[in-house]
């Protein structure tokens, strides 16, 4: 970046720095992006809330069951695999897998 393009930024930055008077100033702040503040005109009377209250609580039961299951069966196959891990080491006969040039 030259000299030239160094001192733009310094200007923007400085112009920046100008309007606002504090970073938490959210009157002029600087937004080009998509993100902007989410204005919700969208009232629900009590009704509707408590319907989509319950529709809330019914989807989270499902995932916590969803994840316990998850969970337990992880476990499962977990001591599974260890249980069979020790029937392997324990039923195999180490000689065999010894060279018999070292003897």
């Amino acid at each position: 970046m030259g000299a030239q393009g160094m001192a733009q930024s310094v200007k923007f930055n400085l112009n920046q720095k100008g309007e606002r008077k504090t970073i938490y100033d959210r009157k002029h702040t600087k937004r080009n992006g998509v993100y902007q503040d989410l204005d919700d005109h969208k009232t629900l009377n009590s009704h509707a809330f408590a319907l989509f209250q319950k529709e809330q609580f019914a989807r989270r039961k499902k995932e916590r069951k969803r994840r316990l299951l998850l969970r337990f069966a992880t476990l499962v196959i977990t001591f599974l695999l260890i249980i069979l891990f020790l029937y392997l080491w324990n039923s195999t006969d180490g000689k065999l897998f010894i060279s018999s040039e070292f003897y």
